[in-house]
Order: C-alpha cells, then sequence, then structure tokens
C-alpha cells in the first residue's frame, strides 16, 4: 500500500528524500545502469581535463623557461624584426653609460622579482658534409642562466659553458646531424652588430637530451661574455628575461618594472608570458574554453538517466496519480523525481570521481608517453611525455559536475509528472 505523509511540516523534504531511496530499489538493474554511465563520464572527464591540462602547463612552463620567462624586456623595435634575430635593437642600461648588468641588478631590486638574466640570441652557420646548417646561437650567463631557469635540468650528458670560455652545449639531435660529440669542436660562422662576417671555433662541452625539438635541434648556448665579445655587444644583450616569485604574481611584478623602464630613454618594453604571442593567448584562454567539451560530455553520459527517468514516468503514471490524490502538491512530485536524479548523479559522481581521481594520479606520477611530437611553433613547445594534472579541484570540478548536470537532465521528465492530471494518471491514460 503507498504511503504519502505531507502533514509534518518540520520534515517533508526529508520524507521525499527517503520515498525517492525507496523507488530507486524498486528497480536496481536501472539505477546501477545510470550510476554506471554517470560514473564512466567523470572518469572520462577527469582523464581528459587532467591531460589537457597537464599539456597546456606543460607548453606554457617550457616557453616560459626556455623563451619567454615571466617577463621578457625587449627594445620596442625588436619584436617585430624577432624572427631575423636582429642585432640593431638591443638591449643596455637604464640609464646612458650603464649596461645590461646594471638594468639586471636594479631588476632584481624590485618586489616580486625573484631574479633576471641577460640573453643574446643571434644566428650562425656551420658547415658540415660540405653543407651549411642554420641554428640559434644564445649567449647566456651561466650563474643566472641557471638560476633563472634550471637550464641544467635539460643536460643528457656535460655540462653548460662557463663564462670566458670559447664552449658550447648543443642539442642531441643537432650533434647527431652534425656528426660530432662531446669534446668535438665547431665553428660558427656569422654577422656581428657591425655587419660584418666573422667566424669561431667552440669547443661542445654539453649535449641538450629534452625530447624538445626546439632545444635538442636548433640551439647551441654559449657564454654571454663569449658572445657579447665576438659579436661587438659589449654591456648590451638582445633581451633580459625576469622571474617572478612565482608566475601568478606575474601580473603584480609587472606593474613596477614597466614604471622603472618608462623612465628611460633606451626604448625599453616588458611583455609578460602570456603576452608573448597568439598562441600563447589562446592557450590561456583554452583552459576554460574546454571545460564546456567537459560539460558535454557528463551531459551526454546523463542522457541516461534522462531516459530512464523518462521511462520511469510512463510506468508510474498510476501512482503519481495517487500520490497527487491523496495530498502531495506537483511541487513535491517534482522533487521527489528530482531526488532520483539527485542521488543517482551522486553515487555516479562519487563513484567516478574515485575511481579516475585513482588513474589521474598514477598518470600524474608516470607521465604519458607522447612519442615525437616536435614544435609546433618556435614558442609553442610539447614534451614527448606528459605528466596530467592531479590536484583538489579537478576533483571537485569532476564531482560536482556530474551531481548538477545529472539533476538538471532529470527536470524535464521529473516535470512532467508533477504537471500531470491525477484522475487521469490513475486511470492511465
Amino acid at each position: 500500500m503507498l504511503s504519502v505523509r505531507t502533514s509534518h511540516p518540520a520534515g517533508p523534504n526529508r520524507h521525499l528524500f527517503k520515498l525517492a531511496l525507496k523507488n530507486l530499489s524498486r528497480s536496481r538493474f536501472r539505477t546501477a545502469v545510470s550510476i554506471i554511465a554517470i560514473a564512466v563520464g567523470v572518469i572520462v572527464v577527469l582523464i581528459s581535463k587532467s591531460v589537457v591540462d597537464g599539456m597546456i602547463d606543460d607548453i606554457v612552463n617550457s616557453s616560459v623557461r626556455l623563451v619567454s620567462g615571466h617577463i621578457r624586456i625587449l627594445h620596442e623595435e625588436y619584436l617585430a624584426k624577432e624572427r631575423l634575430l636582429s642585432l640593431y635593437y638591443p638591449v643596455s642600461g637604464n640609464e646612458p653609460g650603464e649596461t645590461v648588468a646594471d638594468l639586471v641588478r636594479e631588476l632584481e631590486e624590485l618586489p616580486l622579482v625573484q631574479t633576471a638574466t641577460a640573453r643574446l640570441r643571434f644566428s650562425a652557420m656551420v658547415s658540415h658534409d660540405e653543407e651549411l646548417t642554420g641554428l640559434m646561437v644564445v649567449g647566456v650567463d651561466p650563474p643566472k642562466e641557471e638560476e633563472a631557469t634550471r637550464l641544467s635540468r635539460y643536460l643528457g650528458q656535460g655540462r653548460l659553458p662557463r663564462s670566458g670560455e670559447r664552449s658550447a652545449a648543443l642539442g642531441r639531435e643537432l650533434l647527431s646531424k652534425l656528426g660530432l660529440s662531446l669534446g668535438d669542436h665547431l665553428t660558427l660562422v656569422f654577422t656581428t652588430s657591425l655587419g660584418g662576417l666573422r667566424a669561431a671555433t667552440f669547443q661542445v662541452v654539453g649535449e641538450f637530451a629534452s625530447g624538445l625539438s626546439f632545444l635538442d635541434g636548433a640551439l647551441a648556448y654559449i657564454p654571454l661574455d663569449t658572445a657579447q665579445e665576438l659579436l661587438h655587444m659589449e654591456g648590451a644583450a638582445t633581451e633580459v628575461i625576469v622571474m617572478a616569485t612565482s608566475m601568478k604574481h606575474t601580473r603584480a611584478a609587472l606593474a613596477p618594472i614597466q614604471s622603472l623602464l618608462s623612465a628611460s630613454s633606451g626604448g625599453y618594453q616588458a611583455y609578460p608570458y602570456y603576452d608573448q604571442s597568439e598562441y600563447m593567448r589562446m592557450l590561456m584562454l583554452s583552459k576554460g574554453a574546454f571545460n564546456l567539451f567537459y560539460i558535454l560530455l557528463i551531459i551526454l553520459a546523463a542522457f541516461v538517466v534522462s531516459n530512464t527517468m523518462v521511462m520511469i514516468v510512463n510506468e508510474r503514471k498510476r501512482e503519481i496519480g495517487m500520490m497527487a490524490a491523496l495530498g502531495l502538491a506537483p511541487g513535491d512530485i517534482l522533487r521527489l523525481f528530482l531526488y532520483e536524479g539527485f542521488i543517482k548523479g551522486a553515487a555516479g559522481a562519487a563513484l567516478g570521481t574515485a575511481a579516475g581521481g585513482v588513474l589521474v594520479w598514477i598518470l600524474s606520477k608516470y607521465g604519458i608517453l607522447m612519442g615525437d611530437v616536435g614544435v609546433m611553433d618556435a614558442r609553442l613547445f610539447v614534451s614527448p611525455r606528459i605528466y596530467p594534472v592531479f590536484h583538489g579541484p579537478l576533483l571537485f570540478f569532476a564531482f560536482l559536475s556530474g551531481i548538477v548536470v545529472t539533476t538538471i537532465m532529470t527536470y524535464l521528465p521529473a516535470r512532467r509528472a508533477a504537471r500531470m492530471d491525477p484522475a487521469a494518471a490513475i486511470r492511465n491514460l
């Protein structure tokens, strides 16, 4: 016999919730199918979001370390001609007579700045097997570069060049292409800042094996002071890289840097990492855009729940009519079916979050081998091994999405049940 208690003003919702639990146990197979569908959807969302977020974070972090820093200081004319690696728009001191080293010291005194370092980028040619290969050469201050970007993490063999040396560190792919190994010498041919052609011989002291084609196949690092002397650019560089105390402090660190540079007549500008290129801006926006895709995945899974609820409403027409005849208001009938959807969503989301969370945690420890994906752009890097992101907000997002989407998808069949005419429903018309 159906019993509906509506006279207890203190807890009608509690009684409806208990009735919803009882109703779910009446068709355990369909309830289990609905819960499993939601769980699978949540698992797919967890893995997809963790992998995509991990890939985006890896691209951004690699670009920050190897190209832009958190903030990059350039001559205002340099950015438009950067692809040519022009030496005609250098960065030196903030005041006349000062050097780039003075600017670095001034920057490191600003709030939220952890460290700064100068780089000198230029193009060069190297001969091998009667052919010429072009590459980018980066002059770095070895101790400062290591402090700012921990460049040594990419070393497979050897060491980084040291100040005052005619030494170089090249990527494994580039060394293989040139037929060189540690201890060998190579001769670089390049154009100086005065427009003259010059050649210099370097000893190979380090080999990069990062898995990034940009680094392993196209770059050579030499000491900054050596590059400045060879290019006739003493006291100058093509850029200064600033690392904030953390990536989230980049915006706050940018304002005092811009204030410092505005007092200079050198025409320097500060560019945060998120404004370095259109690619980077798209990447920063893509995390939020992908959230819509994840919600769509859960909606597809929640269709199982919605279809099941439609079947249940059709099968329980007579019962719904009896509840209405006994005094259960349309709003209470609506809540009853919403509770059923909520319970399924909560159970499926909890199961999916638990199972998916374990899978994501394992993947975050060991990574996913992507193979040789190379480089899509000079400032857009993808590592051969991606480490999915695992953190609390990710789990909360998946769990909450499963509950909310499932409950919403239950609304239409629940509203249909609430609007039934009691007499027609009892006659099962």
